[in-house]
């Protein structure tokens, strides 16, 4: 698409990829963190640009968030969606199979699976949610969109490090920062390279707040006023209003 539009210099809006982080200092409140963090990478079956797919949390509360995550995944049911399940089935038969992939690659990597899930359909393109414990920067399932309900987690000593986790990606689109500290989550804010950032709730802001990316994340924005300009041209005119009138007003 850039590159047809760029033939004819024609501007364009781009939402991409992501492989957002949640990053959970070790003062947050585990139960409503462990609540955000399975809605942000299940919700639609974590077919979706801004999932929270990668989980960076504080080495110290670490087994405890992920137990409160992997219980609450065990409550959830899919299904067809006119049954109102927690997760209804992925996109096609194709994306089913290129989920399972990275599911299994997690596993060959040399990550775990710690997840307990429900009864998975004999019928239909159904993914069970999976959380990878002892997820390496380096990793596959940590570097790309899966575009799936797979969770990667990592653990990290300081912000220093938990900064370099959340920017060591190529995409740059959604951040949570979760902590009781409002200084420390808008100082991380400052240094995360995304453009959506949200703290303390992962699906923060409405229709009225930009929306966009970084990295290959995209460009532009969508939403708010500020999406307008995306349908803008400015144009620079400048007259001189009377020609026996100099510009300091003499005669």
């Amino acid at each position: 698409m850039l590159r047809a539009a760029a033939e004819h210099v024609t501007p364009v809006i781009t939402e991409l990829g992501g492989k957002s982080p949640q990053i959970v200092f070790a003062d947050a409140d585990l139960d409503d963190v462990a609540r955000q963090v399975v809605t942000g990478f299940t919700a639609n079956s974590g077919q979706y640009c801004d999932a929270g797919s990668r989980l960076l949390v504080d080495r110290a509360v670490q087994d405890q968030l992920v137990e409160r995550i992997v219980d609450r995944l065990a409550t959830l049911t899919l299904g067809a969606g006119v049954d109102d399940p927690d997760l209804g089935p992925m996109v096609s038969a194709e994306h089913q199979r290129r989920v399972s992939e990275y599911i299994a690659l997690g596993r060959r990597e040399g990550a775990t699976d710690v997840a307990r899930s429900s009864a998975v359909p004999t019928t239909g393109h159904f993914v069970a949610p999976a959380v990878f414990t002892g997820v390496s920067q380096e990793m596959r399932i940590a570097q790309e969109e899966i575009f799936g309900p797979v969770l990667a987690v990592t653990a990290f000593d300081d912000e220093d490090h938990a900064v370099a986790l959340a920017n060591g990606t190529d995409y740059g689109l959604g951040i949570g920062i979760h902590t009781r500290d409002l200084d420390r989550a808008l100082r991380v804010a400052d240094r995360v390279d995304a453009g959506y950032v949200m703290i303390n709730e992962y699906f923060g802001g409405s229709v009225a707040v930009p929306f966009g990316g970084t990295k290959l994340s995209g460009t532009g924005r969508e939403r708010g006023l500020v999406a307008l300009d995306s349908y803008l041209r400015d144009k620079t005119v400048v007259a001189r209003v009377h020609p026996s009138v100099s510009p300091e007003g003499s005669l």
